[in-house]
């Protein structure tokens, strides 16, 4: 059962993740990070379920077996009892340190996770750039160093958590030691039984255990806690994109592109990257966007798919402005996906591959200017440029 429950809740959590996730605008992706939130998704919540299982496991039993044994306990003998008001509180007290000090290395540890798949990510995704130009020792280095400091963080944890189990074990031994002296002169002097001390050991034994179970799972706590957090934060955000209230699902006018006095600043940025931008492009007609790196060239584009929302001005899609349309409208209609069907076809054609242009393409990505062989939505660009005969204006 407690299995069962553990999973269930870390499926409906990833499942809440990934939704969470897919409505985040690229200001929030950019606000994580793309490797933290797949380590959210994945190590994060999988800290929060190894608790959550041992919790509904072995956690709801410790407390019975302590009750059960402090009863049994006062029944044999009222005044060794007072061994357990003393043992108790030096365990919780102990164990609450070592977890104190555990917190903070685990949170750090949860970061460098974070460092090492994002490095690790950057490494696959441009290994072609990486081997071009001879940096597999920079990368090398880089891996390397996030490597290291996760595992002395790692290492420090262990450590902490390492030294709960001996001092705990210490704990009982003193206690049941304690035990033995206090009743030594009273079996002496006949008030106590030998019997009746071997039963109150077992039970003194079967409390400190159990307590000392509670302690173990309150030390994997504090890693669980700073994961739950990072949920926490990522289901807690909300997009900066939003559906609007009354969204149109249909465009009235031309399936075309207007850029109405449109600026855009990115969150904490000094200057804006975007002003004043007035541009309209009509149906059929090729847009290339030219400037050095950095000029704010994606950043327009991603203006159209709402990947992020202007912060002057309003873009235009049909005569409606974006952010007023139904996030699931085509606004090419059927006929533009039937074009698409006729255009790959003949998107073999070597003047569309070598077409250096922006083109939005309906259903599909909006890919960047580039030389090379196309893949499946540069075929589709392709395809309507050849169509549309490469006809348009250049605007830098």
């Amino acid at each position: 059962v407690g299995s069962r429950i553990a999973n269930s809740f870390g499926r409906d959590v990833r499942a809440a993740l990934f939704h969470q996730v897919t409505r985040f605008s690229q200001r929030e992706i950019n606000t994580f990070g793309a490797s933290s939130l797949i380590t959210r998704v994945t190590n994060d919540v999988g800290q929060v379920q190894m608790l959550l299982q041992m919790t509904t496991t072995a956690m709801l039993a410790a407390p019975v077996t302590a009750v059960v044994g402090v009863v049994m306990a006062l029944r044999e003998d009222v005044d060794l009892t007072l061994v357990l008001a003393v043992a108790i509180p030096l365990l919780v007290g102990s164990i609450g340190f070592i977890i104190y000090r555990m917190t903070p290395v685990f949170h750090a540890m949860q970061e460098r996770i974070d460092s090492i798949d994002k490095v690790l990510r950057e490494q696959i995704t441009g290994i072609r750039v990486v081997r071009a130009f001879v940096r597999e020792p920079l990368e090398q280095y880089r891996f390397r160093v996030e490597n290291e400091e996760l595992t002395k963080n790692a290492l420090t944890g262990g450590r902490l958590l390492g030294a709960a189990f001996p001092i705990a074990g210490l704990i009982v031994n003193l206690a049941s030691v304690a035990v033995v002296w206090l009743a030594a002169d009273r079996i002496a002097a006949g008030d106590l039984k030998i019997g009746s001390l071997i039963a109150f050991l077992t039970y003194i034994t079967q409390v400190l255990f159990s307590v000392v179970m509670a302690t173990f799972i309150a030390a994997i706590a504090p890693r669980a806690i700073v994961s739950s957090e990072r949920i926490l934060s990522v289901l807690d955000t909300l997009p900066s994109v939003r559906a609007a209230e009354h969204p149109i699902t249909e465009t009235p006018g031309p399936v075309g592109i207007e850029f109405r006095n449109a600026g855009f600043r990115y969150p904490g940025a000094e200057h804006a990257v975007l002003q004043h931008i007035s541009l309209q492009i009509m149906p059929g007609q090729t847009t290339a966007l030219i400037g050095s790196t950095g000029a704010g060239k994606t950043t327009v584009v991603n203006l159209v798919p709402r990947l992020t929302d202007c912060t002057a001005g309003a873009v235009l899609v049909g005569g409606v402005d974006v952010r007023d349309l139904d996030q699931g409208v085509h606004p090419g209609g059927d006929g533009a996906a039937r074009g698409l069907d006729r255009c790959r076809r003949r998107a073999g054609c070597k003047r569309c591959r070598r077409a250096a242009a922006y083109h939005p393409v309906p259903g599909g990505r909006v890919q960047s200017p580039a030389i090379h062989t196309p893949r499946e939505t540069d075929r589709e660009a392709a395809g309507l440029l050849c169509r549309r005969g490469l006809r348009g204006r250049t605007v830098s």
